[in-house]
């Protein structure tokens, strides 16, 4: 294995290799909180020269960590809805040196999830537009 080296802060959206040629329907986000950070999400139909003219969507993923909270934002896409999968899925996976006291929905509703010995936070997919709330 070779070690990978992540400045912090960084979130990297990962996907299946079979869907490099068309927007993936399940992402997984590994995220490396530390201050506040941002990815803007770019999908295309991956087939034709049509993001030339506009049709592409962009979303928005931020992280705001603390020492007390970390909040993940997976915010409502702009652009070009049709060439997104319907359904779309995140998986996140979280660096965390520490396991979480509670890990909610910013709306208060519980999110499943569960701890990795590798210091990998990880939550059941969730469909976006999403907040997420990680108490320490």
């Amino acid at each position: 294995r070779l070690p990978l080296f992540v400045r912090g802060g960084a979130i990297l959206p990962l996907a299946d290799v079979a869907s490099v040629h068309r927007p993936a329907r399940a992402l997984q986000l590994l995220v490396y909180p530390q201050g506040r950070s941002q990815l803007s999400l770019y999908d295309d139909d991956g087939e034709s020269t049509a993001y030339r003219t506009g049709r592409f969507a962009e979303t928005t993923i931020t992280c705001d960590a603390a020492a007390v909270e970390t909040v993940i934002g997976i915010e409502r896409p702009t652009g070009e809805p049709a060439v997104l999968p319907p359904g779309r899925t995140y998986e996140l996976r979280i660096r965390a040196e520490a396991t979480p006291r509670s890990v909610t929905l910013t709306d208060g509703s519980p999110v499943h999830w569960r701890m990795e010995p590798t210091n990998w936070l990880v939550l059941a997919p969730v469909e976006g537009p999403a907040g997420i709330r990680i108490g320490w």
